[in-house]
């Protein structure tokens, strides 16, 4: 009997022991895990180092972004060449005309040839707008430009795109005027005549560029995409923003037609 109750003794002894030796163990693997966390300190460096690279690498973001923009530019405006190309093979080698060319009766005012439609009850749309209202472009947005942030963005006007509208609608782009691709008339560049804008030479010479009717309509600040008399698509290049700088702040402003389409057209081939 003494030795059945040694031996259970024993045994409970060496029980008490393996549970007092897993829970030592428990504890010491508890404390090497806390040991192996980030301290205070060293989280805060941790987030000051992401937050420097993230600083560093946001303008690089940016300038990508913007240079995507750029792109989708060029292409909303090689669309728009097709079809002004279509339009001219249609109307004798004639271009869109505008009612804000002017003739004998009424002052040209190009600073509006952003205007795509009047609002008038006939004959509302206009310049390029006649590519839209004639089936020689179908998608909108075409005559925006992604980079644009000032009051004529697409979603303004969404609701107005219907060809029977009569409500006005600006797009992001300036057009130069109606002229005859095949004229060899040596008439002054900003001389008007019958709606109709004539080239001193067929060639050399943007038909359509960024908005410049007020600062805030030149999307691009440091340059912009220009649509050639050839029907190609130039990226102007200017980083001291020149043509920027001599836009008018308000549509109130006198409007420096001669001064920025002549600097457009001397950086014609600029890439």
């Amino acid at each position: 009997m003494a030795g059945e109750i040694l031996r259970s003794e024993l045994t409970l002894a060496r029980s008490r022991n393996v549970s007092e030796a897993r829970d030592a163990a428990l504890c010491v693997a508890l404390r090497s895990q806390a040991r192996r966390g980030f301290s205070l300190i060293e989280l805060l460096v941790v987030m000051g180092v992401a937050t420097l690279l993230i600083s560093l690498l946001m303008p690089a973001f940016a300038q990508v972004r913007e240079a995507a923009r750029r792109v989708a530019c060029a292409s909303n405006m090689h669309q728009l060449a097709i079809g002004l190309e279509s339009y001219s093979r249609d109307h004798r080698n004639r271009l869109p005309n505008s009612y804000f060319a002017g003739n004998q009766y009424r002052e040209p005012r190009p600073q509006d040839m952003m205007i795509l439609n009047r609002g008038a009850q006939r004959d509302a749309w206009d310049g390029m707008g006649r590519l839209f209202s004639r089936n020689y472009i179908n998608a909108a947005s075409a005559f925006y430009c992604p980079s644009h942030t000032g009051n004529h963005t697409i979603d303004r006007y969404e609701g107005y795109w219907k060809r029977e509208s009569q409500s006005l609608i600006f797009g992001n782009y300036q057009y130069r005027g109606m002229l005859n691709l095949s004229s060899q008339q040596a008439d002054p560049i900003d001389r008007y005549d019958r709606d109709r804008l004539r080239m001193e030479h067929p060639s050399g010479v943007s038909l359509l560029a960024d908005g410049l009717r007020t600062k805030s309509d030149f999307s691009h600040v440091i340059g912009c995409n220009l649509l050639e008399d050839d029907l190609s698509v130039t990226w102007y290049i200017d980083k001291s923003a020149r043509v920027y700088s001599i836009l008018p702040d308000t549509e109130n402003e006198n409007w420096p037609r001669s001064q920025v389409w002549l600097r457009l057209d001397q950086g014609l081939g600029s890439q």
